[in-house]
């Protein structure tokens, strides 16, 4: 299985065994989002908006990120990915005309094949009562030709988080993002819109973001004729993005360490108090997966 986290969001020209790192510096910036309010500033890179899928960190370098402490550069090594990125162009048609306007281009994930090495993916459900586990089957992955055999795993077999740690001084709290997340807010119409603004918890305040271009998620239903019954496209705030949090009131480092330990290893927004319904039900399926640390 591949054992890796998306590289947090900073500069980082990560492709040497020995990388220097540089800080993000904050930026004033024209661009409007639901990320600018109470003074909140962008952090900024002179190669934001790159795209790194081939760096990955190891856990052990992880917990180092989330505990505050100097990431040793003998753990900043590049990780094989588990998976290739590739670009597809196509067109829609409608019988034998392609339809106006109608020409895209998607990515897609494909593993990496080699013979000797099989890949597998962890799922960490937990039922309703009265549900039994799906049958354990060869099912469909990927496509239609592509099939990965099902069977059930124990809690203690499964890839376990770097840990949170143990102290959060002056309330502050480091979010990092190990899945995309999808966030929604009410626009001033009445509708639902993606927003980079995550849910935020009681006596919070964000302090920074540190956040690359929106990731492109899409999902289908089929209908029992063969069809599609529905299908959606959604812009993600992707993995790899950091919010730094800072909580107050009378004891912010009690109140920053119950929520922090609490949401560690959980979905972002699957809680009671976000008011979207839709969007704590894609928190089920795993968007908004979240690490949390400290930071300085």
């Amino acid at each position: 299985m591949a054992s890796g986290f998306s590289r947090p969001r900073r500069r980082g020209a990560l492709r040497h065994l020995r990388p220097p790192l540089a800080r993000l510096r904050p930026q004033d910036t024209p661009a409007l989002t639901d990320l600018d309010r109470d003074g909140l500033r962008w952090l900024h890179a002179a190669d934001a908006g790159t795209r790194d899928e081939d760096l990955w960190w190891s856990r052990s370098a992880m917990r180092e990120y989330l505990h505050g402490e100097g990431v040793d550069s003998e753990l900043l090594s590049r990780l094989s990915p588990p998976v290739q990125v590739e670009r597809r162009t196509g067109i829609a048609r409608q019988g034998r005309t392609v339809r106006h306007a109608h020409l895209y281009a998607s990515d897609y994930l494909r593993l990496r094949e080699n013979v000797d090495e099989e890949w597998a993916f962890l799922a960490l459900c937990e039922l309703d009562p009265g549900l039994s586990p799906p049958p354990l089957k060869p099912v469909r992955l990927g496509g239609e030709g592509r099939l990965a055999d099902v069977r059930a795993c124990e809690r203690q077999d499964l890839l376990t988080l770097p840990e949170h740690p143990d102290r959060f001084p002056d309330g502050k709290v480091l979010v990092y993002l190990a899945t995309p997340a999808i966030w929604r807010r009410t626009s001033p119409d009445g509708s639902w819109r993606d927003a980079w603004l995550p849910p935020l918890p009681d006596g919070a305040h964000l302090v920074a973001a540190a956040v690359n271009g929106p990731e492109h998620v899409a999902s289908a239903r089929p209908d029992r004729t063969g069809g599609v019954e529905y299908a959606w496209l959604r812009w993600a705030v992707p993995a790899g993005s950091v919010y730094l949090l800072r909580f107050t009131g009378p004891d912010p480092e009690r109140t920053a360490r119950d929520w922090a330990v609490r949401a560690h290893g959980r979905a972002w927004g699957e809680g009671d108090d976000n008011p979207d319904h839709t969007g704590r039900r894609l928190a089920t399926a795993g968007f908004g997966l979240i690490l949390t640390g400290t930071w300085t």
